[in-house]
């Protein structure tokens, strides 16, 4: 054994456990393993691998306020810590952090650190030079995890992120009233052609076209992470020469979205569709002042043709308070300080590969049944 931690994990008062040993066979790797206190007896209820560079002291675990926290080295100048709960009989991650160095085309000595809240999938992101403790940018906003379309979740899972409306930007004399007023909620779900982005709009009153003024609209910002989001300097880089680009769509319904992008402009609709594919939304009430806008975009433009397990995201809302005074706009956001024109801002889209476990989630409750369905030899 090399390290252990004791303290309550599954929230009944009594004391648990969680100790890392050799893995086997004997390796640079150790077990780290999970015990919950049940009367005078411990019982192993989880084991997860974690692997080491040099050391096994590498791995450590501790136990706060009912969270178990892993942290292990990952290469030189990366580390990782992950946040497991084991609440509700449910194991699942619920916290992560890691820090690294940016590989090229980044700056030399230039690190970025990632710290994302698996419950609320909230992330902060933050990029600072090696051996300076100064932030150079720093970013807050959602991280959407995007699942299969058919691979079927955990009941207790949240897969959608909201607008962050305490931070909402109002102009003129425009007034914010709470999410029923204007509020955003949004989900993703992709297959190896596209990836649609589901997204419910709460909105009191919806301001259509007219007379060549804009009226209330949803905007979808995407960047696929082919360049650097930040300058050599550190300073957040705007999309100019990037690959971000945008996608707008009129609550009018019934009408194409437009491409908002660098690469779009002065191109007529067939190089624009030979550029981006084809892009389709549609926008139905749900009941009033509810509605449902879905996107579908061909997959290659959002998350690039590496297939990267992450691509920069930020959904944003357009709402005019009056027809008569369209200058007086909120602006809501899924991330905070959100400008379309600086990557940096955005949040991230985070995609799951078909089979994959979401967040290594376990629901101890159905052990007893699987356990009674082998015996009686329904299951293998």
């Amino acid at each position: 054994m090399y390290g252990y931690d004791v303290g309550d994990l599954d929230g009944d008062t009594t004391a648990d456990l969680v100790l890392t040993v050799d893995a086997e066979p004997a390796g640079k790797s150790l077990h780290v393993r999970f015990f919950l206190q049940r009367g005078a007896r411990m019982d192993l209820v989880r084991e997860l691998e974690r692997a080491y560079l040099s050391d096994p002291v590498e791995v450590g675990v501790s136990i706060d306020d009912g969270v178990c926290h892993v942290a292990r080295k990952r290469a030189e100048f990366s580390w990782e810590i992950v946040g497991y709960s084991l609440k509700g009989n449910v194991f699942r991650q619920i916290e992560h952090w890691e820090t690294y160095r940016l590989a090229p085309p980044y700056p030399p000595g230039l690190a970025v650190e990632h710290t994302s809240d698996r419950r609320s999938n909230r992330t902060v992101e933050s990029f600072y030079r090696l051996g300076d403790e100064r932030v150079l940018s720093r970013h807050e906003g959602g991280m959407v995890p995007v699942f299969p379309r058919r691979m079927k979740l955990p009941p207790l899972l949240d897969d959608a992120i909201a607008d962050t409306t305490p931070h909402s930007l109002t102009r003129g004399p425009s007034s914010w009233f709470g999410p029923l007023d204007c509020g955003l909620r949004v989900t993703a779900r992709y297959d190896t052609a596209s990836i649609t982005i589901m997204v419910r709009v709460n909105d009191d009153r919806i301001v259509r076209d007219s007379a060549g003024v804009e009226g209330d609209r949803l905007e979808l910002w995407f960047d696929p992470g082919t360049e650097p989001v930040i300058t050599p300097s550190g300073k957040p880089r705007d999309k100019a020469g990037s690959s971000a680009f945008g996608v707008r769509i009129s609550m009018n319904g019934g009408e194409q979205p437009a491409i908002l992008a660098r690469q779009a402009e002065r191109k007529s609709r067939d190089e624009r569709t030979a550029l981006f594919g084809k892009v389709h939304s549609t926008v139905n009430t749900v009941e009033a002042g509810v509605w449902d806008v879905s996107c579908e975009i061909p997959l290659r433009i959002v998350r690039g043709v590496s297939g990267a397990k992450t691509s920069r995201f930020a959904a944003c809302y357009r709402d005019i308070d009056s027809r008569e005074h369209p200058e007086w706009v909120t602006v809501i956001a899924t991330a905070e300080d959100f400008d379309p024109d600086i990557p940096a801002t955005y949040g991230f889209l985070t995609f799951f590969e078909p089979g994959e476990i979401p967040y290594e989630w376990e629901d101890f409750n159905l052990l007893p049944l699987v356990s009674r369905m082998r015996s009686a030899g329904v299951i293998p």
